[in-house]
């Protein structure tokens, strides 16, 4: 065959006891390189030339699912299949029927059906079980294909099959509506005298900001002294409304910065109004689990002597992920969640390596810790409309030993005042 053949043909054949493969390549000669072209010419030829023959959608999305998730541990491609689930967490909101459920042999058992919500308008109470949604079995579902069969457009109907407490099997259609998945709950006081108010962030979605301004109304009107904000668990969030958090308690100053590769440099963000809360005395909980977007509003507050953190150092995640939609695929939407940028500190410090470390440490048993997040969730779903609600009901501190120390150090100004002053720098 002459050197100029289009192809170049070569076998390779293992022998003996061992025979591995035998392999051809049938692949152009002295073509030049070009990244892009290479990639595109890989799918043609699975798609052309594979064994068996492969799914184009597929193919595409095990590509693009490959290429971004090389560059980095936050860098993903998001397929159309779980882009609205992924929306719909930042948002705060999805088209639902207002239920929450646990497995069960025959379907879902429900723990939870929300007041005034389109299930309970159905006659679905606590304790049934859904047995079919559209006439899919539900039994043995797995947690996407439950919350696909489930959730859906608002306006859309469901038709459930429901077997009640007592044996009565009956089918419903519920119209889905909006249901809104708040962020800010475990409104409390921890302490009444002197006043020391709480609340729990567990997550920063959108309008997180303003459901911190109502269950901050509440807390102020009891004339609270102190603040425990309870960030132990959160992943982070949104970016803006991280810093819009951090804002309502700053007056003036940087509140976070961040740098990345283009030629604007660091970008910067200050407090832009007057602090809603300034005079309390505040204190975050934090953990290995407190991260990104809760870092930000963690390390701007310290930095500015507005907080102390208590617990445990956090997880260390100072970067930012854009999201670009790619392409229609009916009502959801294929996307890249793409690392754009890293943020600092008011100081200057960068996080990435640690986290944050805390200016008093306190014990948190991981086994107690999961107890306390599983008592907290029925708590919230026992108040879901109203869930920035104040409520009276006292606290037992001897259950939560990092809220405890917490309320300790709020309740001694002198305490307070020193651990802002000898706080531990970053290194």
């Amino acid at each position: 065959m002459k050197a100029s053949s289009a192809f170049s043909w070569a076998a390779a054949c293992g022998g003996g006891a061992i025979l591995a493969a035998c392999v051809l390549f049938p692949w152009p000669r002295h073509k030049s390189y070009e990244p892009a072209a290479a990639v595109a010419e890989v799918l043609r030829r699975i798609e052309n030339s594979y064994v068996t023959r492969v799914d184009e959608q597929e193919l595409a999305e095990n590509a693009l699912a490959a290429l971004a998730g090389g560059l980095d541990r936050w860098s993903s491609y998001i397929p159309p299949r779980e882009y609205r689930s992924f929306d719909e967490d930042t948002e705060g909101r999805f088209g639902g029927i207002g239920i929450f459920y646990a497995p069960h042999a025959d379907g879902l058992l429900l723990r939870e059906v929300l007041a005034g919500s389109p299930a309970w308008r159905a006659g679905i109470r606590k304790g049934d079980v859904l047995t079919h949604a559209d006439a899919r079995p539900l039994a043995g579902a797995g947690d996407d294909a439950v919350r696909r069969a489930i959730r859906g457009k608002a306006g859309t109907v469901l038709r459930l099959t429901i077997r009640s407490a007592a044996g009565a099997v009956r089918i419903a259609a519920v119209v889905r509506e909006i249901i809104r998945d708040p962020s800010v709950h475990r409104v409390r006081l921890a302490s009444e005298a002197p006043a020391i108010g709480m609340l729990r962030i567990e997550r920063f979605q959108r309008h997180t900001s303003d459901e911190l301004d109502t269950a901050m109304a509440a807390l102020i009107d009891a004339r609270i002294e102190g603040l425990v904000i309870d960030l132990r668990g959160n992943p982070g969030g949104l970016y803006d409304e991280a810093v819009a958090v951090a804002g309502r308690f700053l007056s003036d100053g940087v509140i976070v910065s961040t740098v990345g590769r283009d030629s604007a440099g660091e970008k910067v963000r200050r407090a832009e109004a007057p602090a809603r809360y300034p005079a309390l005395r505040v204190a975050c909980l934090v953990d290995a689990q407190t991260a990104s977007a809760a870092e930000l509003v963690s390390g701007a507050l310290r930095d500015h002597r507005k907080a102390v953190l208590v617990g445990k150092p956090t997880f260390g995640k100072c970067s930012v992920q854009s999201v670009y939609e790619l392409f229609d695929d009916g009502d959801a939407y294929g996307a890249l969640k793409l690392t754009t940028r890293h943020y600092l500190t008011p100081s200057g410090y960068s996080f990435a390596d640690g986290g944050l470390p805390v200016d008093a440490a306190a014990p948190q048993d991981e086994k107690t810790l999961a107890e306390l997040r599983k008592a907290w969730q029925e708590e919230l779903l026992s108040q879901w409309n109203e869930p920035a609600a104040l409520r009276r009901a006292p606290v037992n501190l001897r259950d939560d030993a990092c809220l405890a120390a917490a309320v300790e150090i709020l309740a001694s100004p002198a305490r307070y005042d020193a651990l802002l002053s000898a706080r531990a720098e970053p290194q």
